[in-house]
């Protein structure tokens, strides 16, 4: 493995799935976490799992479609962490349903969550990481589904291109 004891990892929807794994891995790599999500109830099971495996993890309520959402959570991050090393933009869902019966809310509801929200996170995290001289990583989470497509699911599948993308940008901004 490798060591990350002193980092401060942040991973929204890091408490249950994907995210909840990365944020093991991290934790038994020695970093400490702050661990985003809707659900106060599971993540505070994460939390008390990753304590379990020797990390230290703080979870903060945050609908990361919500600007002043994000930026209430990464104060409460750097309030309690001190930083963030790395950000792992993980928070994200989707749906089936036909296309030719899918909602401009259905749409709107899965950009929101999946590309808005990565945008919203990287921005403010990248704040924080600019005024403190630089460095830092960030990582999000796509899906084969935006190369391959995904027959009632596009709005999903649009969401993650979009990521991919925006990751793209950010990398040739802030290389």
């Amino acid at each position: 493995m490798f060591d990350l004891r002193g980092h401060v990892a942040l991973v929204t929807g890091g408490n249950r799935g994907i995210g909840l794994g990365m944020a093991r891995g991290l934790a038994r790599a020695g970093a400490s976490l702050a661990i985003w999500g809707r659900d106060e109830e599971q993540s505070a099971r994460a939390v008390a799992e990753l304590e379990g495996l020797g990390a230290k993890a703080v979870a903060l309520s945050c609908d990361v479609a919500s600007e002043s959402g994000i930026a209430d959570a990464v104060a409460g991050t750097l309030e309690q962490l001190g930083r963030i090393d790395s950000c792992f933009a993980n928070a994200g869902f989707g749906f089936a349903r036909p296309f030719l019966e899918m909602s401009v809310e259905d749409w709107d509801r899965v950009m929101d969550v999946n590309l808005k929200g990565v945008f919203l996170t990287f921005r403010e995290v990248l704040k924080h990481m600019v005024e403190r001289g630089g460095g830092g990583k960030l990582v999000a989470i796509s899906s084969i589904g935006q190369v391959h497509g995904m027959p009632r699911q596009e709005q999903y599948a649009a969401s993650k291109g979009g990521v991919n993308a925006l990751v793209r940008s950010l990398a040739v901004e802030f290389a």
